[in-house]
């Protein structure tokens, strides 16, 4: 196996197929909280001793609510899936590790916009209160001015990646894998179906994914963070032309039991592949998730 190489991912799944009862309670106080919050801020409830307007309050107490929304929905997705394990114990690896299609999959360009603004509105309801204390209280300090005025250049790079995300989704729409044959077994030849297909040339990579739950530091710098590995990866080029709709995608998988999906496990594993064309204007880059597993041995006859 080669070493795991760090890398940046802009779509992981732990949040989606890991969380469980635990991050479901945390989830309560933001709720709560923020409801609490965002309803007195909104309908303009005076609250003794609060120094920022009730409208500042009330997106504080938003972001609080938008969060806790986030970690409940992924919570209640987690405790499903672990639930439909359960009632899958006896059934094959693929079918108790997540809900596949066998016909095959499509992308999530949808996801990854409604994500992407979803984050954008998060990052600028929590700035609010630090931009009203900067440049409206008449009360921040030049250094307060700089630093608010930093996060909030991060914020229209966030902003403006999500508007890039949407024009992806609008130029090239939803794009679809196809399996002639499900699930992929280790050892043998991975062979699927990329449409529709708009380009004349295609980078395609074939890697497996680990996202891992890394914690750094001591105390109260104490954060944890999810980080992603680069398992193993392969990468060709295609040369399809703009006439082809359908193009068969073909990689030879390794041949190691230890490197089949475990999107059920802790942590999280898995094959993807990623197709990236570069197009005026906007370019294209998706990726798909893969049912890639061990092959199971028939059973002994009787």
């Amino acid at each position: 196996m080669a070493a795991a190489v760090r890398i940046r991912k802009r779509e992981t799944l732990s949040q989606r197929v890991a969380y469980g009862k635990g991050p479901l309670l945390a989830s309560i106080p933001f709720v709560l909280v923020g409801a609490t919050f965002a309803t007195l801020g909104f309908l303009d409830v005076e609250l003794e001793g609060a120094r920022a307007p009730m409208q500042v309050i009330g997106l504080v107490g938003s972001a609080f609510l938008l969060a806790g929304l986030v970690l409940l929905g992924n919570s209640v997705r987690g405790i499903r899936a672990a639930a439909r394990r359960r009632a899958l114990a006896a059934a094959p690896p693929w079918e108790r590790d997540f809900p596949w299609d066998p016909a095959g999959t499509r992308d999530r360009a949808g996801r990854r916009v409604a994500n992407a603004f979803l984050g954008s509105a998060l990052l600028a309801v929590f700035l609010a209160p630090f931009n009203w204390w900067a440049f409206a209280s008449g009360e921040g300090p030049w250094p307060v001015k700089a630093g608010v005025g930093l996060f909030d250049l991060i914020l229209l790079l966030v902003l403006g990646n999500a508007f890039y995300l949407l024009a992806q989704l609008v130029k090239y729409g939803h794009s679809r894998l196809g399996f002639p044959t499900f699930p992929f077994f280790l050892g043998e030849r991975l062979e699927v179906i990329f449409s529709p297909n708009r380009f004349a040339e295609l980078r395609v990579t074939l890697r497996l994914v680990e996202e891992r739950y890394e914690t750094r530091g001591h105390g109260k710098n104490r954060t944890t963070s999810l980080v992603c590995y680069e398992i193993w990866k392969q990468e060709r080029t295609l040369e399809p032309g703009v006439l082809l709709a359908e193009v068969p995608v073909a990689f030879d998988l390794p041949d190691d039991p230890g490197l089949e999906n475990r999107l059920a496990g802790t942590p999280v594993r898995y094959w993807e592949l990623a197709v990236e064309a570069e197009e005026p204007g906007v370019d294209f880059e998706t990726s798909f998730v893969l049912p890639v597993y061990a092959p199971v041995a028939a059973p002994a006859p009787a």
